[in-house]
């Protein structure tokens, strides 16, 4: 589960970092558009999700991700670790526990409102899903970055 959050978090940071550097607000709309486009295929084809369960999940699954966003927004540092002074620190720390339990909690009421719509082992894959299309985008990030295969037209 750490594996995730810290997967789908430096996913972002790193999509984020690179569309700042090389593209204007214009093409990283519609490079967040594309890829939040290919996630949604993706996860409907590899959970193989019915039209009637497509509808019902992906407005859970989207209200979901946006409360985790935001929660994870609100954790986010004010400065660096290294000049945080002990007391700074030890709070940041405090608040980063509390969003994780936050996060378990949110976690489990969406999984239980996922669970009415969808069947739970298709739940339980979502997890395995998401890593496995984060892996791909972060495959074709680098490639793109190197030239190499994969660099164009993903």
């Amino acid at each position: 589960m750490k594996r995730i959050l810290i997967t789908t978090g430096i996913l972002m940071i790193t999509i984020v970092s690179l569309n700042a550097q090389r593209f204007g607000p214009e093409q990283r709309q519609r490079m967040q558009q594309r890829i939040e486009a290919q996630r949604v295929a993706f996860i409907t084809n590899q959970l193989d999700l019915t039209a009637d369960e497509s509808a019902a999940f992906w407005p859970i699954y989207n209200e979901f991700k946006e409360k985790e966003r935001e929660k994870r927004r609100a954790v986010r540092p004010e400065k660096d670790a290294i000049s945080m002074s002990e007391s700074e620190a030890r709070d940041f720390l405090e608040s980063q526990l509390q969003t994780e339990s936050e996060l378990i909690d949110l976690k489990r009421e969406y999984f239980e409102r996922m669970s009415e719509v969808i069947s739970t082992p298709k739940v339980v894959r979502l997890n395995q899903v998401e890593m496995e299309f984060n892996r791909g985008v972060l495959e074709r990030l680098k490639a793109h970055q190197e030239g190499g295969p994969g660099a164009k037209g993903n």
